[in-house]
């Protein structure tokens, strides 16, 4: 994974953990999420620590994500591109929370069909989902609808 792609794939994250109360992304999240999240922005600042300029840029990053969000994206780059045990450890924790999280994958492949739902999901905080439809012809499929998993 290239530095740019790990440093986006962290602020993706962190954003919407930083942007929202914690009750509201544990809820969102899930706990297991939250705590790994929480866990990689405190990893974060700690080794962001030893540069004044890294480490005030998180700070006002804390304070409007959405503005400082490209500068945090820079720097992080910069630091994973020049430490390489830096990269591998936020890459472990990018893996880390993505299997945590929950996984939908579906697949249609269709011929004709009419009211298809294939998955409906309100409210899915963990687990994984695969939903499947292979239709010749079809009508009023539905083939899976979730309220809260």
């Amino acid at each position: 994974m290239e530095p740019i792609t790990i440093a986006t794939s962290i602020l993706t994250i962190l954003m919407p953990f930083i942007k929202k109360s914690t009750e509201e992304f544990a809820g969102e999240a899930g706990k297991a999420v939250f705590e790994k999240t929480k866990n990689l922005f405190a990893t974060l600042k700690a080794k962001m620590s030893i540069d004044n300029i890294a480490t005030d840029m998180l700070e006002r990053f804390e304070q409007k994500p959405d503005v400082y969000q490209p500068a945090v994206v820079d720097i992080l780059e910069e630091k994973i591109t020049e430490d390489r045990a830096l990269a591998d450890e936020l890459r472990g924790y990018l893996e880390d929370i993505k299997k945590s999280g929950p996984q939908v994958k579906v697949v249609i492949e269709m011929e004709k069909a009419e009211n298809l739902i294939v998955a409906k999901i309100r409210k899915m905080s963990k687990g994984n989902l695969e939903a499947r439809a292979n239709i010749k012809e079809g009508k009023d499929v539905t083939g899976v609808e979730i309220d809260e998993m």
